[in-house]
């Protein structure tokens, strides 16, 4: 095929879902392509700096391995 990766493990997401406010989609794509989504963070907080705060600080938590 033209991807970018066979398939993908998306991990550390129980540490990404602890953040208060934040919830995650994935969206079971088979395999990975340059700039494909695979899934978003939602993050609500007080306001918009608030829940992108959030949405960052859970992005950090995850981690993507490649196979």
């Amino acid at each position: 095929g033209n991807y970018d990766c066979a398939s993908i493990a998306i991990n550390n997401i129980d540490k990404a879902l602890s953040v208060d406010g934040v919830d995650i989609r994935i969206f079971g794509k088979p395999q990975s392509y340059k700039k494909r989504r695979m899934g978003v963070i939602i993050a609500s907080g007080n306001d918009y700096e608030d829940a992108r705060k959030k949405a960052s600080e859970a992005l950090k938590n995850i981690n993507i391995s490649k196979n």
